[in-house]
């Protein structure tokens, strides 16, 4: 009769053990993910947002340029130089017309950004690009999908045994 609560304690402290493990690497594969995705970007993929910016704007500088010069055109009381050092558009914003120069100069754009972008120093503290930090948080994701899929079965499968170990490692 001993041996089998020894036996029986021996099995439920593996299953304990086996739960706190996947516990730890479910929080460490967690933590390892946030502080990878907090990781600044390095300047190749900064540039590549302000690229995609000026490509997701350019399609649109008709028709911001249009109400910019409707501004104007519809303020025929105000002289020139009333309009000095205003920006000429939609209340006075200038990111409208930061918005308009894509399409103006789509190319000179890039290339100022880019030689501006190539001057910085990288960040000390700074990660992967975004190509290699992608592959490395799915990989993160599903261990972490992984670890809990087995925890949760391996709670089933004690639960479904009648067992109940208060704050033990498979009832957290």
């Amino acid at each position: 009769m001993v041996s089998d609560l020894q036996t029986v304690r021996s099995v439920i402290a593996g299953l304990d053990a086996q739960a706190k493990t996947l516990i730890t690497n479910i929080e460490a594969n967690r933590r390892a993910r946030e502080e990878l995705a907090a990781q600044p970007l390095p300047l190749s993929d900064v540039l590549s947002v302000w690229e995609s910016a000026c490509d997701h704007w350019s399609p649109q500088t008709p028709a911001l340029l249009a109400r910019a010069v409707d501004m104007i055109r519809t303020r025929p009381g105000k002289s020139a130089a009333q309009w000095a050092g205003q920006t000429p558009l939609l209340p006075g914003h200038a990111l409208e017309l930061a918005n308009i120069l894509p399409g103006l100069l789509p190319t000179e754009l890039k290339a100022g950004l880019a030689a501006a972008i190539a001057g910085m120093e990288e960040h000390p503290d700074a990660g992967p690009p975004w190509s290699e930090r992608e592959a490395t948080l799915a990989a993160y994701d599903a261990a972490i999908d992984q670890d809990e899929a087995a925890l949760a079965a391996l709670k089933a499968e004690v639960a479904a045994a009648g067992v109940s170990l208060a704050g033990a490692g498979l009832f957290r």
